[in-house]
């Protein structure tokens, strides 16, 4: 339960970052377009470099042979694979610039590339708190986390353009350019929310031993892989459609772009089942691998 109210919670929260963004006189609807495509290849990429191992971490750590070995080998292997991936992403990262429609402002793609490496770093240890019942944790490590992205995202995106504006030669002036595209700022404070949320998970990386299990890590393979594809599937389904909608749209690309960005506030307003939805996978997930190994496993399902 602990899990899916903080899973709601934190939801919610970020809900506030689209009238925050939309309402921004500093953000063109064009931007928060290009940024809404930005935000919908994430989460293709996110599901690549983790490539199922977050369930399969689950299924496994319910066996008492793997107990002492599966977290350190899921890290190692999340780790190494991260950054193989990372660095290939890096190299080719014009078809994603150009997807995105970023290829004027290559820094939003190269920030971008160090998100989605360090949140997967986060993916394990996060399970780990699940795996452990520790809900507290990751409820505030979560949220605090959002907190965080939203209050520098006002402060980008309010507080310096306004406070420039004022006074062009004040400290914000050292850091602060409104020439600069604005979703840059945008996702320099997801960044930093990323780092924030990696350091809080620091003793749990700590945990982290050199002790790679090679027989558990090829199960771990067999059974993800298949996970990979399913969750391409679903993560497709649900983020393609602002992809899409650019390419099909008639009109210069800022008109397509800018009605992306209606579209895409428009879709995370009424997103409010899904919160639910991902409440329940949140806190069944763990439960049900833990119960697998239990006497009656068919009844409790």
């Amino acid at each position: 339960m602990w899990y899916g109210l903080s899973s709601i919670a934190a939801r919610f929260i970020s809900y506030l970052l689209t009238p925050l963004l939309t309402y921004s006189s500093f953000i063109k609807t064009a931007d928060f377009g290009r940024q809404s495509l930005l935000y919908s290849a994430i989460p293709v990429l996110s599901v690549i470099f983790t490539y199922g191992f977050e369930t399969a971490y689950f299924r496994f750590s319910s066996r008492e042979e793997y107990k002492k070995s599966i977290y350190s080998t899921s890290f190692l292997s999340i780790f190494v694979s991260t950054i193989l991936l990372s660095l290939a992403l890096w190299q080719f990262r014009t078809p994603f610039e150009k997807i995105t429609g970023f290829t004027d402002v290559p820094l939003i793609i190269q920030l971008t590339i160090f998100i989605i490496a360090i949140d997967t770093l986060s993916r394990i240890p996060f399970a780990k708190l699940r795996q452990e019942d520790r809900p507290m944790k990751y409820a505030f490590v979560n949220i605090t986390g959002i907190l965080c992205n939203i209050l520098l995202v006002w402060f980008f995106v309010n507080y310096c353009p306004a406070k420039y504006e004022q006074n062009p030669n004040s400290w914000v002036g050292l850091f602060f350019d409104p020439d600069r595209n604005p979703i840059v700022y945008v996702v320099l404070a997801n960044l930093i929310q990323s780092i924030l949320t990696l350091l809080l998970l620091s003793k749990e990386i700590r945990m982290v031993k050199l002790q790679f299990d090679t027989r558990l890590w090829k199960e771990m393979m067999v059974y993800a892989l298949p996970l990979l594809i399913v969750g391409l599937g679903g993560i497709v389904n649900e983020t393609f459609d602002r992809l899409m909608l650019k390419a099909w749209l008639p009109g210069t690309e800022i008109y397509r772009e800018e009605q992306v960005g209606i579209y895409n506030a428009c879709y995370k307003l009424s997103l409010l089942i899904t919160l639910f939805i991902q409440a329940f996978r949140m806190g069944a997930e763990p439960f049900f691998f833990k119960q697998a190994e239990a006497q009656n496993p068919q009844r409790t399902y």
